[in-house]
């Protein structure tokens, strides 16, 4: 049985290659999203998916995204996305203070 749930991953780091990696291998990576032009282009030509420059501009099709940037984005990131309707998964540590955690949260 195959999964149709499609993600994309934000950040394209050294967790975030990973991430991408993993989620091209098991047929759910719909896109990437990276500012690096170069390093968004290399990886979305490696895995055959669509790179994006920023989450507003992934399709509505993107069930949910891997938020793998530096830990200081984390929260304004995963905001969005929850805004957006998506679902997230945000890399360790989930922000930088308990104040930004709990607006995640809630």
């Amino acid at each position: 049985m195959r999964c149709h749930v499609k993600l994309a991953v934000v950040g394209l780091g050294a967790m975030g290659q990973n991430h991408s990696r993993v989620a091209s291998e098991v047929g759910i990576l719909a896109g990437v999203v990276e500012p690096a032009q170069d390093l968004a282009a290399r990886t979305s030509k490696a895995l055959g998916v669509p790179a994006y420059s920023a989450l507003e501009e992934l399709p509505p099709d993107v069930d949910g995204v891997i938020i793998a940037t530096p830990t200081a984005t984390h929260a304004t990131l995963t905001l969005k996305a929850l805004a957006s309707g998506r679902h997230v998964l945000v890399e360790k540590p989930i922000a930088p203070a308990a104040a930004d955690a709990r607006k995640m949260i809630d």
